[in-house]
C-alpha cells in the first residue's frame, strides 16, 4: 500500500493510478486525532511466487498457492448466475426474517467462538433455537422458489 522500494514489482498506492501513499494518511489522520494506530504488515503477498513455504509447494507441483485452485473453466459460468446474488424484496416477510437472522448470527457466532469449550454446545443450541424462533425455515422456503424461478427459464 506504502511507497516501499520492497514492494514485489512496485505494486503498491504509489506506483497505481492513485499515486499517493494511503498508509501514510491513514496513520497521519489517527495521530492527528490524539489516537494510537497499528497496521499488520505481511512481507510477501498473493501475487509473490512461493508464498507459501514455496518447498512444500514444489512437493504438489506448484510454485504459487493458486496453482492447487482447480482452473477457471472447472467451473462454468451459470447462465442463471450465482444464487447470491438474488435479493428479498424490500419489506418482505422474508427480508425481515433475514435481517433478524443476521443480527442473530452477529450475536451467537462470536459467543460461541468465545465461550468456554464446556459452554459451546448451550450456546450453539441456543444459537440454533433463535434461527427457528426468527422463521428460518420460511425465510428457506422463499428463498427455494427464488432459486427455482430464477433457474427455471434456463432448464427447459
Amino acid at each position: 500500500m506504502w511507497d516501499s522500494p520492497g514492494s514485489y514489482g512496485c505494486f503498491d498506492s504509489m506506483h497505481a493510478a492513485a499515486n499517493r501513499d494511503f498508509v501514510k494518511e491513514y496513520t497521519d489522520a489517527f495521530r492527528n486525532a490524539g489516537l494510537r494506530v497499528g497496521l499488520y504488515y505481511s512481507p510477501m503477498d498473493w501475487r509473490f511466487p512461493g508464498y507459501f513455504e514455496p518447498v512444500k509447494l514444489a512437493a504438489y507441483g506448484a510454485a504459487t498457492y493458486k496453482d492447487l485452485w482447480p482452473s477457471e473453466d472447472a467451473f462454468p459460468e451459470r447462465k442463471y448466475g450465482a444464487a447470491w446474488t438474488l435479493q428479498f424484496e424490500t419489506g418482505s416477510q422474508a427480508n425481515v426474517i433475514f435481517q433478524k437472522t443476521q443480527d442473530i448470527m452477529k450475536k451467537r457466532i462470536p459467543e460461541a467462538i468465545m465461550a468456554k469449550p464446556e459452554d459451546f454446545d448451550k450456546i450453539y443450541d441456543q444459537f440454533l433455537k433463535d434461527l427457528e424462533d426468527a422463521g428460518v425455515a420460511k425465510l428457506n422456503e422463499e428463498f427455494t422458489k427464488m432459486v427455482k424461478a430464477r433457474v427455471e427459464p434456463w432448464s427447459k
